[in-house]
Order: structure tokens, then sequence, then C-alpha cells
């Protein structure tokens, strides 16, 4: 589900859906080629922007079908996913992200949208996602004596819009954990299967990544906690764990929250 909102951001850059767009829910079973898609809280309809706020399968399945092909497979490309995440030489599995040819396909378009099909690390996520706090420019993680300068990927309307999505989801849906007062918070949770022999089993993957900004710092962090045992939403696991590393940036003072007009 961190994927969302890379897939809503082409979206939204390619004009093939506005915040406000209502989106059809089919009450939480939506069929793709003789394939079952599933959401854990259904709805009737949901506008555009919440439907990452809530993080609905289906919603963000007919968002990247809206896309096609092409330009849902030249965005992932363009968000770093497939490729390297640093400029670092030591060894990086890249994973993949499906061909063209697959990508055609309603059903591939649908997976790929919600973080199924294709393989990816956190970093790459945690690059895409610099496009968030970089007026659209992504940014390749590097020390300080090999500068990145970016590339655009987004235009800062979309960056603003996309952002909207991400504070709502801190603010009032699924990662509400991850509130810190003072700060923007802004990000997306995520949950995955696990794979053995090939298949997918009941272990999952928690994930969030997300931003910290205050008036002149920005931060990205990325949270991933494999195979929880006693709690396996990541609103529960991951949230809370990247609340706590901004909290750490906050006592050592690399974060500065505005006081609340009470104090």
């Amino acid at each position: 589900s961190i994927v969302m909102p890379l897939v809503y951001a082409m979206a939204i850059d390619h004009n093939k859906t506005t915040p406000n767009e209502l989106i059809n829910g089919y009450q939480g079973r939506y069929n793709i080629e003789n394939k079952i898609i599933t959401d854990a809280f259904p709805f009737d309809r949901l506008r555009a922007e919440d439907v990452v706020v809530f993080s609905s399968n289906i919603g963000i399945a007919q968002i990247a079908q809206k896309l096609g092909g092409i330009e849902l497979y030249i965005g992932l490309k363009k968000f770093g996913l497939g490729d390297y995440s640093t400029i670092s030489d030591y060894h990086e599995n890249i994973g993949n992200i499906p061909s063209l040819y697959k990508l055609e396909r309603p059903v591939y378009q649908a997976t790929s949208a919600y973080g199924y099909g294709f393989s990816s690390n956190l970093m790459q996520i945690m690059r895409a996602y610099s496009v968030f706090t970089n007026q659209g420019v992504i940014i390749t993680p590097s020390t300080f004596l090999n500068y990145d300068e970016g590339t655009k990927v987004l235009s800062n309307k979309t960056v603003e819009t996309v952002n909207t999505a991400l504070v709502e989801s801190v603010q009032k849906g699924l990662a509400q954990a991850a509130q810190v007062e003072g700060l923007e918070i802004g990000g997306k949770t995520g949950m995955s299967h696990m794979i053995a022999n090939g298949l997918y089993i009941n272990h999952y993957h928690n994930s969030f990544v997300g931003y910290a900004n205050d008036s002149n710092n920005s931060y990205i962090i990325g949270v991933l906690i494999v195979d929880p045992k006693t709690k396996i939403m990541s609103s529960q696991t991951a949230a809370p764990l990247f609340k706590k590393c901004v909290e750490t940036l906050i006592s050592e003072k690399y974060l500065f929250p505005k006081q609340s007009l009470n104090h």
C-alpha cells in the first residue's frame, strides 16, 4: 500500500483523476479478469484522495486503470522502482517491476497499484517519497560529498495535492499513530504477505514511509517490520515506530516542533 501515493500522483499529474472524483467501492469486492480484489473496509463510493487516506485497494486499482499500461510503467520507472536507490557501489537487490506487456493487462495494473506483482526495497520507496518534500524532485540518497541535485518527476501542483492526502492519512486515516504534535507529518502505511517457496503465506511485512517537517528541516523515514508476532496491522506496529524515530530526531535537536498555544 505504500505504493498507492505514487500511483495517485501519476494520475493527478496526467489529469486522469482529481481529489474529489468519486470512485466506486463495489462494496468491497471488485472483479478484474476473474480475479477478486477486496478491501478491508468495504465502501460504496470514496473520493480519490480518500482512496489513499483509507488505503483502498479497489479504489487505487481503478485509478491505475485510468493511467493504462504505458503511463503506469513509465511512472514507476521515473520513481526509481526497479533501479538502484543510491550512488553507493554496494550490492543491492533492486527487485523488479512488471514488464510493459504485463502492465497492459488490467489485472496487473490493479495489483501493481497497491504493491503486488512486483518487488522493491525500502530505500527505493523512501527515494520515491523524496518527491513529496522536494517540490517534485526525486533525490538519490548520498553523502554530502556526493550531493545529487535530483530530477524533476512531478509538478508542484501535483506534489501539493498528494501531500494533502498523505497528511490526511496521518490526521484522520489509518496512520494516526504516527502523529507528532507541532510537526507536519505525512505518510502511508503498508502491509503485504510474505513469500515462501514462490507462494504468498499468512505472515506479513508491515511498513510505514513518511516525512516529518518543521519550518526549516525535513526528514523521510521508512519503517519495515518483518513478520510481527503480536499485532499484524501496520497502524499498530510500523506507524508507532515511525513516531518514535521522529521523537528521537526531536530529542537530538534535528527537528523543532512548533509550540502549542496551550504551552
